[in-house]
């Protein structure tokens, strides 16, 4: 019975560390657990903000395209406005030349027609 006794006690005191381990290993999971959540939480809150800055870029780049087709049309515009006022400049070049060969033409007559005269009456 002695026997039976300290057997008992044995498997006792085997039974107590096994559960003490066991415990301890336990404790030791629950620990990194611990750690890989918070860590996975880190992630994910990273990513959050990560998918919220490229959702505002893709907002922006939107917002820049519908301006981009809007800019080049105004610059389209500007520029047909710019060589019609270039073509209005040349004509109205064009034209003061004219004049003003015209006009140098009609002063060499006059003095044409004054130097006849001149010679005539001489």
């Amino acid at each position: 019975m002695i026997l039976y006794t300290t057997l008992a006690t044995l498997l006792a005191v085997a039974l107590g560390l096994a559960y003490n381990v066991a415990r301890a290993q336990v404790r030791g999971l629950s620990r990194e657990l611990k750690k890989k959540s918070s860590l996975v939480f880190k992630y994910e809150t990273q990513l959050l903000d990560y998918r919220a800055e490229v959702a505002g870029a893709n907002d922006k780049a939107k917002t820049w395209e519908g301006r981009g087709d809007d800019l080049t049309r105004r610059c389209l515009i500007a520029e047909n406005d710019l060589a019609e006022a270039l073509q209005r400049l040349f004509a109205l070049e064009t034209k003061q030349v004219e004049r003003r060969e015209n006009a140098r033409l009609r002063k060499a007559k006059e003095r044409a027609k004054k130097r006849e005269v001149s010679n005539d009456k001489q």
